[in-house]
């Protein structure tokens, strides 16, 4: 996986998590079903895209977790829903989202730069 790949994989990624997030968020209790993002990489039109387009939606989707995890009180972060046959809550899903950063992050230093 090239470097737009990757970083185009890791804004399907978290849009995904955000969104698992957000339905639990809102008190929504349907069971939410797994995904695999190596199935939507073939789909993501990265190779096309230029690196800029590709960092302005970067940046676009992390401000938007940014805002949701940040405007949901104690409570909220709390709450408890399923993904992926597994319980989970708001903030487990934030961290998911930290730790998958992290890891796009080293995978894109380590290979491209």
């Amino acid at each position: 996986m090239d470097h737009k790949r990757s970083l185009n994989s890791y804004d399907g990624c978290e849009t995904n998590l955000a969104y698992r997030a957000l339905r639990i968020a809102r008190n929504d209790t349907t069971a939410l079903p797994g995904f695999d993002q190596d199935e939507f990489a073939p789909f993501m039109n990265a190779p096309n895209r230029s690196p800029e387009s590709i960092m302005s939606e970067y940046r676009a989707v992390r401000m938007a977790t940014i805002t949701l995890i940040e405007n949901l009180d104690h409570a909220v972060l709390s709450r408890i829903g399923t993904a992926s046959k597994a319980p989970t809550s708001p903030l487990a899903m934030a961290f998911v989202i930290a730790g998958h950063e992290i890891h796009h992050m080293n995978v894109v230093r380590e290979k491209y730069v």
